[in-house]
This record gives C-alpha cells, sequence and structure tokens, in this order.
C-alpha cells in the first residue's frame, strides 16, 4: 500500500486525500459524544461557522489533509529525507486519527494548523537572509494555536529555540518575533471586545491533577497509548538512521521534530485534565520523523507491517472498541 505514497507529485496527494477519507470514513456515520473540556473563546467562535456534523467531519478531513501538505513540502523541499515521498504527511493523518475525538473539529486540530506553518516559517529562515518576516509569522501562528487551543502556550518556547538553532537573533529579531506574537494577541483580544464589549483573557489554564494520569478507562485507551509509545519508541531508536550521511544545517532541521516532541510531552504533562487525547499533539512530530525513516528504509516488508499495525489499530479504535 505505502507503495502509492513513495513518490511527492500532485497525484500522490490526491491519493493521499482518499487515504485519509478512507481512514475516517467511519467516523461519519457515528455518534461521537464531545469531550468534556473547556475550549477557548475563539474557537467557539470557528465552531459556531460550521453549519452541521457532516461539514464538520468534511472539514476535519480537509483540515488534515492540508497541514500534511505542508508537511510533506517542507520535508522534501529542505531534503530532510533522502528520499521523496508523501509519507510524512500520511503517518501524521493516520496518527492523528487513532482517537475519534479528532473526527470533529477538535481543538487540537485546528491548532495544528497554525503550529505547522509556525514551524515552516522556522525552516524556511535557513533559506532566507532577511528572516524578518519569518520570525513575524511564526510569533503570529505559535500565538494563534495557543488561543485556539491552551496547552499549545507550551510551543512558543521550541520555536523561540528553533530560530536560534539556525541563526543567532539579534535584539531587533527578538523584537520582531516578540511583535508577531503582540499583534496576534492585540487582534484577537480585540475582536472579542468588539463582539462582546467585554475584556476576557481567552484562555483556560489547567495543570495535572492528583490521581489523573493513570486512569485508562477502556481497553481502546490502552491501543491508543502502546501505539503512539510505539511511535515515540520508533522515532527515537531510529535518530542515528535518521541523520546518518547528511550535513549538519539538514540534521539541526531534523532535530526539530525532536524538540517539538520534547515540549508537546511536557505539554500533555502539564495540561493534563483526564482526556487521553491529549497525546495527538505529538501527532505532528512523530508522523513526521517515522514518515522519513518510512521513505528512506531499504526494507519495503517492514515498513508495510510496521504500517499495518497502526492501521490496524485503528480498525480496532474505530469499529471494536
Amino acid at each position: 500500500m505505502l507503495g502509492l505514497f513513495r513518490s511527492h507529485y500532485a497525484i500522490n496527494h490526491l491519493f493521499l486525500l482518499g487515504y485519509i477519507f478512507i481512514i475516517r470514513f467511519n467516523l461519519f456515520y457515528v455518534n461521537i459524544p464531545a469531550e468534556n473540556q473547556e475550549t477557548t473563546w475563539l474557537f467557539q467562535q470557528i465552531l459556531k461557522l460550521v453549519p452541521n456534523s457532516f461539514i464538520i467531519h468534511l472539514l476535519s478531513v480537509l483540515l488534515i489533509w492540508i497541514q500534511a501538505i505542508l508537511i510533506n513540502n517542507l520535508v522534501n523541499s529542505h531534503k530532510l529525507s533522502k528520499e521523496n515521498s508523501v509519507l510524512p504527511g500520511l503517518w501524521f493523518a493516520l496518527l492523528i486519527s487513532l482517537i475519534p475525538a479528532t473526527a470533529s473539529l477538535n481543538p487540537i486540530i485546528i491548532a495544528n494548523t497554525f503550529l505547522i506553518l509556525g514551524f515552516v516559517n522556522i525552516i524556511e529562515s535557513t533559506k532566507q537572509v532577511d528572516i524578518r518576516h519569518n520570525l513575524f509569522n511564526a510569533g503570529l501562528f505559535f500565538t494563534i494555536a495557543s488561543f485556539i487551543y491552551t496547552p499549545y502556550t507550551m510551543m512558543l518556547v521550541p520555536g523561540f529555540i528553533g530560530f536560534y538553532i539556525f541563526k543567532s537573533l539579534k535584539p531587533s529579531g527578538n523584537l520582531q518575533l516578540i511583535t508577531g506574537v503582540v499583534t496576534a494577541v492585540i487582534l484577537i483580544f480585540g475582536s472579542y471586545y468588539i463582539s462582546t464589549g467585554q475584556i476576557h483573557s481567552g484562555v483556560y489554564l489547567r495543570f495535572i491533577h492528583p490521581g489523573q494520569l493513570f486512569h485508562m478507562p477502556e481497553y481502546s485507551i490502552f491501543v491508543f497509548s502502546g501505539l503512539y509509545l510505539l511511535a515515540l519508541a520508533y522515532s527515537l531508536f531510529c535518530y542515528p538512521d535518521l541523520t546518518f550521511k547528511k550535513n549538519i544545517q539538514t540534521r539541526k532541521k531534523i532535530e526539530i521534530p525532536y524538540l517539538i516532541s520534547l515540549f508537546a510531552a511536557l505539554t500533555v504533562i502539564m495540561f493534563f485534565d483526564n482526556h487521553i487525547g491529549q497525546i495527538a499533539i505529538l501527532a505532528f512530530p512523530l508522523g513526521t520523523l517515522i514518515g522519513i525513516r518510512t521513505a528512506e528504509n531499504k526494507s519495503i516488508l517492514l515498513s508495510e507491517i510496521f504500517h499495518l499495525i497502526f492501521l490496524g489499530g485503528l480498525i480496532y479504535i474505530q469499529l471494536l472498541s
């Protein structure tokens, strides 16, 4: 199956769209209860624009597809993989689809669009002499992501560090990044004030509570958690292979997803509220790393088996649990 995605052409992205529809097709016909969690005002306003549940499911597919395209273009244009393919986007889509709650316009799905755009600007800055627009855009996108999904406030830290991995920023560069952050804050707070006439924080901060970390109510939670732990272990194990015979600049770019994974794990711990779906924030970095490794892996059979393990887990979670 993965042979359809081992090239990077427009037709392969259309195949990828079909793949995403197939693995999420069942979600169009099941009633998925909404997670009992607080959401930000910005996310609530976005959700009000969607008329019905079918459009919600459809938009979730299209958003994941767009995010997968952004990831594939980033990996291939910057030669993070020795082989051009759409596999990084495929693995991202598969990991994010493991939990049924992401069938709807979950805050994580919408926020991921801006999170990915933020890191795209970091990597793109390596090709630019004047990176002021990249700094501003990254600050803007990371802040919007955090206003949609509160835990992503943590991602401002690896976003800031990411620029320093490649370049030493001058004070004016730091100011440009901060300007992007402040601009997003002004726009969002201003929009809220115009629509309601009140001042509101727009975020809900929740931290870990004793006894919640090990609460796993159903077998599907074990399957979901196990697959994500397997993905994390595999990406860590593959680090030497991913960086082998690649120049220093490319190695630094590959280390960015590892940096995101670290802060994503910290985010899950700090903001854990007994909703296992929060682990889905790891889908972006882990999917990228596994996709790169799968594209480079000479053993096609092992790659197919690894893919089938996750595909089987997804079928169990969606259909059998």
